[in-house]
C-alpha cells in the first residue's frame, strides 16, 4: 500500500480528501501545523480520530510569529 502525507485541518476539504485517498487505496498519514488557532487542533484531532488517520502535530506558531 503506497503511503501519502496530507495537510489535515480538520475541515470538510482535508477530511473529505483524505476519506478519497483511502477509498484509492493509500495510507493517509495527517500531519497538521499549529499556528496557535484557538480549537482549530482539537478539530484535526477529532477528525484524524474519525478518519483512523494517524496524526502528527507541529507546532509552527513561534517561527511563525518571527518569519511572517
Amino acid at each position: 500500500m503506497e503511503k501519502v502525507v496530507l495537510g489535515l485541518s480538520g475541515g470538510v476539504d482535508s477530511a473529505v480528501t483524505a476519506r478519497l485517498l483511502q477509498r484509492g487505496g493509500y495510507e493517509v498519514h495527517g500531519l497538521y501545523l499549529d499556528i496557535g488557532a484557538e480549537g482549530a487542533r482539537r478539530d484535526a484531532i477529532d477528525t484524524a480520530a474519525f478518519l483512523g488517520v494517524e496524526l502528527t502535530i507541529a507546532d509552527i506558531s513561534d517561527d511563525l510569529e518571527k518569519n511572517v
